[in-house]
């Protein structure tokens, strides 16, 4: 059997940001912002795929975008040089501001898209996962599985998604089944690197004990006896 070092070595370590078919305009603006890539390139990420679904894109000032799709599927690629890069936005004479100095050495690679009908797929070929609090999402992520953080959209009607989040994983009070890390928006730069940490090992899921999860679903949607 493959260790996780080996099942990643052949390609980029990639992290993969899923927001579903909902908007979560908070959570793309903050993975979009310069303290955040700059968490990520630091820890060794070397791809972020960020699913965005219909939100506008805030990208970094003067990010030098390397591809943008013709079509009307807003897929944009773009390279971050991180801390180790002199990456100052100038303005040039006539004061229109103009591209990072990139220089020399490694870059991060950031690519954006609406949506993906391999879902799956993204999963996969990541080695973390960041997502909202869909069931669905997370059931896909649990059962591949890859070291995922959990971010409840708040800005809904009601609550179910934080109550899931935290009874897989550990909430506020530290209590839950310990599958996966959750976070509030405001908290999520600090809970990144124990998610990138190579030595977190999320507890791992049941995969034959479907019927759990529907528990704690039921559970948290209040149909629980």
């Amino acid at each position: 059997m493959q260790t996780r070092a080996q099942t990643y070595a052949s390609r980029p370590a990639t992290l993969f940001l899923t927001v579903g078919s909902t908007l979560f305009p908070s959570l793309t603006t903050i993975a979009l912002s310069p303290a955040f890539l700059d968490v990520l390139f630091a820890s060794g990420v070397q791809r972020l795929l960020v699913q965005y679904g219909r939100a506008e894109l805030p990208l970094p000032d003067g990010v030098m975008i390397t591809k943008r799709s013709d079509k009307a599927d807003g897929h944009i690629n773009f390279e971050w040089p991180g801390r180790g890069a002199q990456y100052k936005a100038y303005q040039d004479a006539k004061g229109t501001k103009g591209a990072y100095g990139y220089g020399e050495g490694p870059k991060m690679e950031v690519e954006l898209i609406m949506f993906t009908e391999r879902f799956g797929g993204e999963v996969k070929d990541a080695k973390w996962v960041i997502s909202h609090a869909g069931s669905g999402s997370i059931l896909t992520v649990l059962h591949t599985p890859r070291p995922l953080l959990v971010v409840p959209n708040t800005d809904l009607m009601d609550n179910h998604q934080a109550q899931l989040a935290e009874a897989l994983g550990g909430g506020v009070d530290g209590e839950g089944e310990g599958y996966l890390l959750v976070s509030t928006l405001e908290d999520l730069l600090d809970k990144l690197p124990k998610l990138l940490d190579e030595d977190y090992t999320p507890k791992p899921f049941p995969k034959v004990e479907t019927d759990r999860f529907k528990k704690i679903l039921d559970e948290t949607a209040g149909f629980g006896s």
